[in-house]
């Protein structure tokens, strides 16, 4: 029952009126064997009752038990057309989803309207995270350093390679859902998400996440037939994450600083620019210190006890991953500041290059603010996904966007 979707405003609902003195039964056309469990499980319940061999609990049925039993002092919750034959007999209504559609219709008074399942487009864009679409602006990344970031046919370009992969990146955050969707309805926020609280039914969700891998990989293939072959590589190393390395612990770290740094590549790739190894660098050890930033608010989030949900990880873990992840941060600045010193300034592309010097310690600044944030457990979410909502991690950010154009102007 625990693994099961719930329609949790219900819940808090019937929870309340336990409290106020309430006798609750619960009592569904569902198999007994299954009406027990639930009942059992959710502690809420005096009585309950269900289907057997011998009777199916089920509109008129239903309706002559509940009469036998209450007279029509009762009050019914239900969700059907079938549930209408209970309402005639009972004192007034709980409409429970779809069936506020007929709450004119109903033969009794309406004590309550509970929403259902939410729009399923609501749900399909929700499941689709556009607001993680933010990571694959890495893609601009190597035209910001080679000082083509103004260039409109190159921006333009990279942009389209950034809603290419964005449409793959949902897909694949669908796959992980239908795959964690038994983990996830037991976490205190991802039980929310539109594949395990039911709001998105298994097989559409299943279908657009094949869709958009499609249109995705289509699209990168079109554009550059190597940004599609990388696209690819992208694809199988986040299916074989999903699956099976997210519960691998530190290689887990390893493979998603890998999917960050492919970003930068592909724009590498895309530009046709020469591969930098600082540059590479630099982003695998700042992304694994982001990864473990990720893991050791989950573990927060998780309590003293257990798992973090679906990960290799237990509470004992979060002084390695706060010792690695630190490493990997200083380490990261430090790959910074030599990519800068003998790849950057080496190249005759910025007027007054003494501005970027204000990046590592910005970079350094907000690394070790997530750090404190996660360490908190103020963090419920990926920590690229906080940094957008934070007004700090924006001032840094506007700080490097000054740095960055200032180092366009010409020196006086």
């Amino acid at each position: 029952p625990k693994m099961m979707p719930v329609n949790q405003e219900l819940l808090r609902y019937l929870e309340q009126q336990s409290e106020v003195g309430r006798d609750l039964w619960l009592v569904s056309a569902s198999p007994e064997p299954w009406v027990a469990r639930l009942s059992e499980h959710f502690d809420i319940f005096q009585r309950h009752a269900g289907s057997t061999p011998e009777k199916n609990l089920k509109a008129e049925r239903k309706a002559d038990f509940l009469s036998q039993h209450l007279g029509s002092a009762f009050c019914y919750a239900g969700d059907s057309h079938a549930d209408r034959a209970v309402w005639k007999v009972s004192e007034s209504a709980i409409l429970v989803g779809d069936a506020a559609r007929f709450a004119d219709s109903v033969p009794c008074r309406v004590e309550a309207v509970i929403p259902g399942r939410k729009p399923l487009m609501t749900s399909a864009l929700r499941s689709m995270r556009m607001h993680q679409w933010v990571k694959n602006l890495l893609l601009l990344v190597p035209l910001a350093l080679a000082g083509e970031i103004f260039r409109i046919p190159e921006l333009l370009l990279v942009l389209s390679a950034v809603l290419a992969l964005s449409l793959l990146c949902s897909g694949t955050y669908l796959i992980n859902d239908l795959a964690d969707r038994r983990a996830d309805r037991l976490h205190p926020f991802k039980s929310g998400r539109a594949v395990a609280s039911g709001n998105l039914p298994l097989p559409w969700a299943l279908g657009l996440a094949l869709v958009l891998i499609f249109v995705g990989l289509s699209a990168g293939l079109a554009l550059d037939p190597r940004l599609g072959l990388i696209m690819g590589i992208y694809l199988v190393i986040t299916l074989s994450y999903s699956f099976r390395l997210k519960r691998l612990a530190v290689v887990d770290l390893f493979v998603l600083a890998t999917l960050y740094t492919l970003r930068i590549v592909m724009g590498l790739v895309l530009l046709d620019h020469a591969f930098s190894s600082w540059l590479l660098i630099f982003s695998f050890a700042m992304f694994s210190s982001l990864a473990a930033i990720k893991r050791v608010a989950e573990i927060k989030l998780g309590g003293q006890t257990g798992k973090s949900s679906g990960r290799g990880y237990i509470h004992d873990d979060v002084a390695l991953l706060r010792s690695l992840g630190l490493s990997l941060s200083v380490a990261a600045v430090l790959f910074l500041v030599l990519y800068m010193e003998y790849e950057v300034f080496t190249r005759e592309v910025f007027e007054s290059p003494q501005w970027l010097w204000l990046a590592p310690p910005c970079v350094l600044a907000w690394v070790c603010r997530m750090w404190l944030v996660a360490d908190r457990g103020s963090m419920h979410s990926d920590p690229v996904i906080y940094a957008v909502k934070d007004r700090v991690s924006w001032g840094l950010a506007a700080v490097l966007l000054a740095a960055l154009t200032l180092s366009h102007w010409p020196a006086t």
